[in-house]
């Protein structure tokens, strides 16, 4: 699934990518408008330090990483969600009951509070890949005012 999820990423990205349109005002030939973009597209990853390309595979890189880190330690988290549960079963229970109260506590909050470690896990893991991708769009849109500008002064409208 977080391949899946990660490749419809990089093809959303890629896609985007090409959705810059340039139109020659001064009557440029399709061979120097395709020289002019490749020297403005050169310009905007100098601006930036790195072009459109290596930017996309350090993102998939820090994406990976963010993915396969390891999960957090949950060892105790059930033990101490047990013994949480276990005193407030035994402060519910009658005199009869309490034990049974207790025990049933025990494994309600053992299962309760390893699912929301799980759950805060997943939660920065989410949190991560999210600041990845908005570092990388803000990149990526540096790079793109960038060509545009170069773009421009060589003649160009660009939308």
């Amino acid at each position: 699934m977080k391949v899946l999820f990660t490749t419809l990423l990089l093809a959303l990205s890629v896609s985007a990518a090409a959705n810059q349109y340039v139109f020659p005002k001064e009557g440029q030939s399709e061979e120097q408008q395709a020289k002019d973009e490749a020297s403005c597209d050169d310009w905007a990853s100098k601006q930036i330090g790195a072009d459109l390309a290596t930017l996309e595979t350090q993102k998939q890189q820090k994406i990976n990483e963010v993915l396969s880190a390891p999960a957090p330690d949950t060892k105790g988290v059930g033990a101490r969600g047990a013994a949480k549960g276990a005193i407030v079963g035994s402060l519910a229970g009658r005199d009869k009951l309490r034990n049974e109260t207790a025990a049933a506590g025990a494994i309600l909050g053992a299962a309760s509070a390893k699912k929301q470690a799980q759950a805060q896990a997943a939660q920065a893991q989410s949190q991560a890949t999210g600041a990845v991708e908005a570092e990388f769009e803000a990149k990526k849109t540096e790079y793109f005012k960038a060509r545009s500008v170069c773009l421009e002064s060589k003649g160009y409208n660009v939308k």
